[in-house]
């Protein structure tokens, strides 16, 4: 009954005679949309059922990329503010009837406006059905990750900003990635979302979009021989001038570079409302003109779509044909080229907006939605393309369903790195769930060998907010072990919420053996290489070899301090300090090792002492290098107004006694500014502290004669022990020969 009644609204009621009144008394049967609750994948709170609702064709298109517009205008009951990641839309998933997942492309995502989702649908009719559902930790491309235009050679949605070489993206399989001409306008407002600009005036110049000749985008571009498709959306802005500029033909797409080159090439011409089409012509005397068959108007969008076949697939004698669609119906063909047989694709690039070999002939317009493939689509197929890229209403939105959702935290956490004794593991929270405000991040690890997770969690990390990341370290692990792990985020709400548990496996590196260089002892489940300096080791140089399981090392690197000021003059700097817990580095690989030298002290109030040695780490890619400290200033002696000022360093020199201004470090990341002295009249009163991890003390009494103390060196224990390390030297006193107080370090 279904059936007669579409028949009805078809063909007229005249067709069905004295049987209508019978029939119109019937109602017709209600379409029974699909459950959401039935199909549902876990973890996604909210769904909403699409439906085709002017499909116009009368077979089933397979493999048909359906467009899905996303707003709160066309989903009732959708707020982009309701998803847990509004930004991105990576919590949105697409459902066919059955439960399967179905492959999608991102075209434009706007959470201030509409959004556009290509979703491939595997057999698409009127009323055909599908769910998209939303608000999960998990991404659709964790269900179906597979690329919506699997078929097709190459895919440009052409929705790129920025002017000149701008890289132009490829949607489909191959990611024929091309470039923007050099001189290619911004993005603008296309048939489809964006679209990009090509030229807005005569100009022989580079803006044509190209893919690169590389032998992959050949391989694949190459595929488009015998039977291939093209189509785009196109929007002159211009009249084509053929004449006296001597620009006219403007290049659509193709990837001919010359009238002589074997190729094929679409351009529009005369108007402009030709469009020609070049086969595989070796002179410009065997090209095929269209006639003005488009309604190819100044400032109005219009869709393409042109068609190659050969009639005789077996026998290449029968020249291969051309039919053109222009919105989707056919205006043109089959007709077949003179004195051709088949299109031929050479090795030339594919342009896009423009000719294939030279700066000219840019289309004086925009383009949007550019498609080739090896597809044959029939023309209920660009029908319904064109149809539902023109027509919103091509495709109908029911209203979200919400489904009970968990007020639980979303993240993504996972292991980073592991070594012999150790585990690290990182991430980020993107939603804490509820009216939470905060989460901590715990995990477990266990042998994989034991039966079960121990019921004891670890907390990596506390307190985080939404959109905070972490990096939490286990340590203790036995070496050459099978470990699993669990890790997790628990909000902070009365009752607190978990968030999907992220769970794997890994085996620890090596034995724990040491490598070789400096004076190594092991330190609980590490191993601590020392490298100090020793005036009969040349220069200072070292070598170092990690274990061959190594992957990373903690490393600490101090320079050498400077020498302290002389006569009441500045304490010395402390060598500039570098700690890097996590540091990359190739097992078995040779590595130098350099330690600095302290700094010389002067004999003179004249001349300066020495900065300190620098300290570092290089080989294999790596190289870290702590800064040496500078000299302390110095003073003056008794009515010798000659000072020197107080040199930077790693940790900043120590300052002058006759100059108010610290030293500063020529590193601030590996120290801090030495600290001020004090000078009154002709009199020396006290150097200022060199600077170190703290700042160094100035001398703030006139009175006093000892100088600053020098800052104190940073706390660490990669040693074992707790120690202090680069701390500043003290100022020098004045007359009485009062010292300055060390820094420690």
């Amino acid at each position: 009954m279904k059936t007669i009644v579409k028949r009805i609204s078809r063909e007229g009621a005249k067709a069905l005679g004295c049987i209508l009144p019978v029939l119109l008394s019937l109602a017709p049967v209600a379409r029974a949309d699909i459950n959401l609750e039935d199909i549902k994948p876990d973890g996604f709170a909210r769904g909403v059922v699409f439906t085709v609702d002017k499909y116009t064709g009368t077979e089933a298109l397979t493999g048909f990329p359906v467009l899905v517009r996303i707003s709160a205008t066309a989903v009732s009951g959708f707020t982009y503010s309701d998803m847990m990641f509004p930004s991105t839309g990576d919590d949105i998933a697409f459902v066919a009837a059955d439960g399967a997942a179905l492959a999608y492309d991102i075209d434009t995502w706007n959470p201030n406006g509409t959004s556009l989702v290509w979703v491939r649908i595997p057999s698409m009719e009127n009323e055909t059905q599908f769910a998209m559902y939303y608000r999960s930790s998990k991404s659709g491309k964790d269900l179906n990750s597979a690329n919506p235009f699997s078929d097709y050679v190459g895919v440009w949605h052409l929705n790129e900003t920025g002017n000149g070489e701008v890289s132009i993206a490829d949607a489909g399989p191959n990611l024929l990635v091309a470039t923007a001409g050099s001189k290619s306008l911004a993005k603008t407002d296309g048939a489809i979302g964006g679209a990009r600009q090509i030229t807005t005036a005569r100009a022989k110049e580079d803006k044509a979009i190209k893919v690169t000749a590389t032998a992959a985008a050949l391989d694949a571009l190459n595929t488009l021989g015998r039977d291939f498709s093209v189509s785009f959306w196109a929007r002159p802005i211009g009249t084509i001038d053929n004449g006296g500029s001597g620009i006219g033909y403007d290049g659509l797409i193709g990837r001919k570079s010359a009238a002589t080159t074997a190729a094929w090439e679409m351009q529009v011409t005369d108007n402009p409302k030709k469009v020609r089409f070049w086969t595989s012509q070796t002179s410009d005397s065997g090209f095929t003109v269209t006639g003005e068959i488009f309604n190819f108007a100044k400032d109005t969008w219009g869709k393409l779509d042109v068609v190659y076949t050969y009639t005789n697939t077996a026998n290449q004698s029968t020249p291969q044909q051309i039919t053109a669609y222009w919105n989707g119906v056919k205006t043109y063909g089959p007709d077949a080229p003179s004195g051709n047989k088949s299109v031929e694709q050479g090795s030339l690039t594919l342009a896009i907006g423009g000719y294939a070999g030279s700066a000219e002939r840019p289309f004086l317009g925009d383009m949007d939605e550019v498609r080739v493939s090896t597809l044959v689509p029939s023309a209920d197929w660009i029908k319904a393309d064109y149809d539902q890229e023109n027509d919103a209403a091509f495709l109908v939105a029911g209203t979200v369903q919400e489904f009970v959702e968990l007020p639980k935290p979303v993240g993504a956490l996972s292991l980073l790195d592991s070594g012999a004794a150790f585990a690290q593991f990182g991430g980020s929270i993107s939603s804490l769930g509820g009216e939470a405000t905060a989460a901590d991040v715990l995990v477990r690890v266990w042998p994989t060998d034991d039966a079960s997770a121990p019921d004891e969690w670890t907390t990596l990390a506390t307190g985080l907010a939404a959109g905070d990341s972490f990096v939490g370290i286990i340590t203790n692990l036995v070496p050459q072990t099978d470990y699993t792990y669990e890790i997790k985020a628990v909000n902070n709400l009365s009752e607190p919420y978990d968030s999907d548990i992220a769970a794997d496996s890994f085996t620890t590196s090596g034995a724990g053996a040491a490598g070789t260089g400096g004076d190594a002892k092991r330190v609980g489940d590490s191993i601590v290489h020392t490298f100090v300096y020793n005036p009969d080791a040349e220069d200072g140089y070292y070598d170092f070899v990690p274990p061959s399981y190594a992957t990373r090392v903690e490393a600490l690197v101090v320079a050498g301090g400077g020498a302290g000021g002389y006569y009441g003059g500045g304490g010395g700097g402390a060598g500039g300090l570098v700690y890097n817990e996590v540091l990359g580095v190739t097992g078995g690989a040779t590595y130098t090792v350099r330690v600095g030298a302290g700094g010389t002290a002067s004999a003179t109030v004249t001349a300066y002492g020495t900065d300190g040695g620098d300290s570092s780490i290089t080989g294999a890619g790596l190289s870290v290098t702590a800064i040496g400290g500078g000299a302390g200033g110095n003073g003056n002696q008794n009515n010798n107004t000659t000072t020197r000022a107080g040199k930077s360093g790693g940790s900043g020199g120590g300052s002058t006694s006759g100059d108010s201004s610290p030293g500063s470090p020529e590193d601030s990341s590996q120290g801090r500014t030495g600290g001020a002295g004090l000078l009154s009249g002709n009199n020396v009163f006290g150097g200022g502290g060199g600077g170190a991890g703290g700042a160094g003390g100035s001398v703030s009494n006139g009175n006093t004669m000892s100088g600053g103390s020098g800052g104190d060196g940073v706390e660490l224990s990669i040693s074992g022990t707790t120690t202090y390390y680069a701390g500043g030297g003290g100022g020098g006193g004045s007359q009485s020969g009062s010292p300055g107080g060390g820094g420690r370090g």
